[in-house]
């Protein structure tokens, strides 16, 4: 803050209070300044209020519009193994109805290590050995592990838990090891499954054997050997399909999601039948959840868009905060905060663009081209653009042409926007949620524009940071110059009591003078 020292005489020659009287002559200079800050208060509400909105509207478009996209949300599948201990399978909205048959004659495996051990075997001097480690990718890591004389098998494992990749010095080699105590077992295995798999430790004789530790070699003996152990992939006939093999006992074919939880081989192989049924009770659903917090949505914009202006509530000046309570200034500001986006265009431009995608016809080839024609409408004037659904006719439109309700909502998903400027007629090619995207993408870009983002203050760019930036410009430079005035006053009073104070000094002189005479006489 902008100051001066200086030195103050309050009334005592003149008798007047300076204090107070050069406080209500810096009460009216401090008119303006106060305004300044209480537009500047004001400025900074609406950004923040902005802000708000673009969260919410990022928030709406990530999650929501997100879900929407998604094809599942529309083919809804209900599955049943006729063994889910043994195999379990998951729909997606690719799945093809009915029923599915599968036989697993092996099971994927990761490459292991299992040898029988226990904390007797030490190693009578230093030694090391190198693992090599292969994962599903084929991608080959490395490291040494070193053991000093005396260590055991629970050495040797915190070693190969903690080992990382030579190459690099960070990535983890994929393993885990293990030793109990109780089975007197050492394993050591892949993270991944898979035929391209492959663990391999490695000696020289140039020291003793560390892998008797481990339980691999029958003594300590400096050797030259290298052990391998490899994993192996999942073989699976499918629906009657030549044998197939993938590299997890989890695997995708035909929309489907398989885990195979039991154990395979060829001479004891899993057989399972999955049934998979629609489901358009939880198709309506999902398309029930999504009109829910449209009109949510709706009615949060048009609770802003119409709230009211209290004029006469404006935010509080520092004299006016020090005579009111926290909850008297709390419900000032509330006041003082309302319809601070009242009719803003940004938000009413958000709201028109929000009615006119979801009552406008799409082309996918069918006569369910609208949301109307699926049972979806804005059944009266009142409700604003919020929709009702009526569950009889979207399920008639789900059991009759379920690929033109999908359409419906999310065709042309290859089609840009960029597209659309080029070609306005592809955009009758598009689907609801696309459109109703690109309305809520382009108010997220106005709205970034106009205030920014939450969290990004420091260097705002934005139209309104740009102002408050400019405002507090202003604000610094006359509060300089009301505290230039304020010490200007003090100066002039100042001067005037040292006057008043030296005339009462002559005075009371002249007067001891006459009065001296006076006695003489």
């Amino acid at each position: 803050m902008y100051g001066m020292n200086v030195n103050r005489i309050s009334g005592l020659a003149s008798g007047m209070d300076t204090d107070t009287l050069i406080k209500k002559l810096m009460d009216a200079e401090r008119i303006p300044f106060n305004k300044l800050k209480q537009n500047r208060e004001k400025l900074n509400w609406q950004s923040e209020a902005y802000r708000k909105w673009n969260t919410e509207i990022f928030s709406f478009r990530s999650k929501t519009l997100f879900d929407m996209k998604m094809s599942s949300t529309y083919n809804t599948f209900t599955t049943a193994s006729s063994d889910e201990a043994k195999v379990s399978a998951v729909a997606n909205g690719d799945a093809i109805e009915g029923l599915h048959t599968l036989k697993v004659t092996q099971t994927a495996a990761a490459a292991s290590v299992n040898a029988t051990t226990d904390t007797s075997r030490t190693l009578s001097e230093d030694s090391e050995f190198v693992v090599k480690v292969t994962n599903a990718k084929g991608e080959v890591r490395q490291a040494t592990i070193s053991l000093k004389a005396g260590q055991t098998v629970k050495d040797a494992v915190a070693a190969l838990n903690a080992a990382v990749d030579a190459g690099d010095g960070k990535t983890s080699l994929g393993l885990q090891a293990a030793y109990d105590d109780n089975l007197k077992q050492f394993v050591l295995k892949t993270k991944e499954t898979g035929a391209s798999t492959k663990i391999e430790l490695s000696v020289t004789s140039d020291t003793k054997n560390p892998l008797y530790v481990l339980g691999l070699a029958a003594s300590d003996a400096a050797v030259d050997d290298t052990k391998t152990y490899t994993g192996q992939n999942a073989k699976v006939i499918l629906d009657g399909y030549p044998e197939t093999e993938f590299t997890s006992n989890t695997f995708k074919a035909f929309g489907l999601i398989y885990t195979i939880k039991g154990q395979a081989t060829p001479a004891t192989p899993i057989e399972v039948t999955v049934n998979v049924k629609r489901d358009i009770e939880a198709e309506i659903k999902n398309i029930k959840d999504f009109i829910n917090k449209y009109n949510e949505m709706l009615e949060k914009l048009k609770k802003t868009l119409d709230e009211p202006v209290y004029k006469n509530y404006q935010p509080l000046t520092d004299e006016e905060r020090k005579a009111l309570t926290e909850k008297q200034i709390e419900q000032w500001e509330e006041k003082a905060k309302s319809g601070l986006l009242r009719r803003d265009g940004i938000l009413s431009g958000l709201v028109n663009s929000m009615r006119l995608n979801m009552t406008s016809i799409v082309d996918n080839g069918s006569k369910y081209n609208s949301l109307a024609a699926i049972g979806i409408t804005s059944e009266s004037y009142k409700d604003k653009g919020k929709l009702t659904v009526n569950e009889d006719k979207l399920r008639e439109a789900l059991e009759e042409d379920p690929e033109a309700v999908k359409n419906l909502f999310i065709q042309g998903s290859d089609i840009t926007e960029e597209d659309v400027e080029n070609d306005p007629t592809k955009q009758a090619k598009r689907g609801l949620i696309h459109r109703l995207n690109d309305s809520f993408g382009a108010a997220f870009k106005e709205l970034t524009e106009k205030a920014g983002v939450t969290g990004n203050q420091a260097d705002d760019q934005s139209i309104i940071g740009k102002m408050l930036q400019n405002l507090d410009a202003r604000i610094y430079d006359m509060e300089r110059r009301l505290i230039q005035k304020e010490n200007r006053y003090y100066r002039q009073f100042t001067a005037m009591e040292k006057a008043m104070s030296k005339y009462n000094a002559q005075s009371a002189w002249l007067m001891q003078q006459f009065a001296g005479g006076s006695n003489g006489r």
